[in-house]
């Protein structure tokens, strides 16, 4: 049987290509429920209990808003995405000879707007790595692990399930990931669970590709 190569490396954004530790995606997180409740005037125990079932069900809150109030997107991220990228990251030049090292073309496929994205990248002086970005707008919303969303990004790059190798730290986007086919690598700190593919440091990421593209050759 035909072995396909690797035509793309899929990386998540936040608490992906930096670590959870900086702040910032608390931060935001602290600004979605600050939206929340100035919305709807309630108790922080509902709010956090919305975005459980939300993120449960949608795999964003942001998709629970517009399906089920009908919310602005572009509010939702002028609020909840006023954070001053630079007063949590800085430039990473370890992690920029990182995605270097690695000869494969390189995405962004992120539940964050582009914006953001962008601004991410900027700081941590990343940006000249990947050709693409795409983001939760991109996706119509419908982000990570909903299925219709990693097929846009396949769709849009041409490219099929096994043609591609996708990077994030959050557990159900690996699990839609790889129910689709695609060779997925778990981000996972904690190194409490693991799944086929998986790291505690992004920064080994080129050993494990390798030995995930030998692997490929002798299955």
């Amino acid at each position: 049987m035909e072995v396909l190569s690797i035509k793309y490396l899929i990386f998540d954004l936040d608490n992906t290509l930096y670590s959870p530790d900086s702040g910032l995606l608390n931060q935001i997180d602290r600004n979605i429920e600050l939206f929340l409740t100035q919305k709807f005037q309630l108790p922080p125990s509902e709010i956090t209990e919305i975005r459980h079932q939300y993120w449960i069900n949608y795999g964003t809150t942001l998709e629970g808003l517009i399906r089920h109030h009908q919310i602005c997107p572009e509010e939702y991220f002028q609020c909840t995405y006023d954070v001053n990228v630079g007063d949590f990251l800085t430039n990473d030049f370890r992690l920029q000879q990182m995605l270097q090292e690695i000869d494969l073309p390189k995405v962004i496929f992120s539940n964050s707007p582009k914006y953001h994205v962008n601004k991410v990248l900027q700081e941590l002086g990343i940006g000249n790595c990947f050709s693409k970005v795409y983001d939760i707008i991109f996706c119509e919303y419908q982000g990570k692990p909903n299925l219709t969303s990693y097929q846009r990004v396949l769709a849009d790059l041409n490219i099929t399930p096994a043609e591609c190798i996708f990077v994030d730290d959050t557990l159900s986007n690996i699990e839609g990931a790889s129910s689709l086919g695609i060779t997925s690598i778990w981000i996972n700190p904690s190194d409490e669970q693991q799944t086929e593919w998986s790291l505690t440091d992004i920064y080994e990421l080129p050993k494990l590709i390798a030995e995930i593209l030998e692997n490929r050759k002798t299955a």
